[in-house]
């Protein structure tokens, strides 16, 4: 399982060979925060 939370208040992408916000992120999820991926033995 993975466990999705946010962990600050913006998006992110790597450029330039660095990590570089690229505007806000979006409000808490709303729901079930949790993802099974579909290749899982669960």
């Amino acid at each position: 399982f993975v466990e999705v939370v946010l962990a600050d208040p913006n998006h992110w992408r790597f450029q330039g060979g660095k990590w570089v916000t690229c505007g806000k992120a979006d409000n808490n999820m709303q729901g079930n925060k949790m993802y099974v991926h579909p290749e899982s033995p669960n």
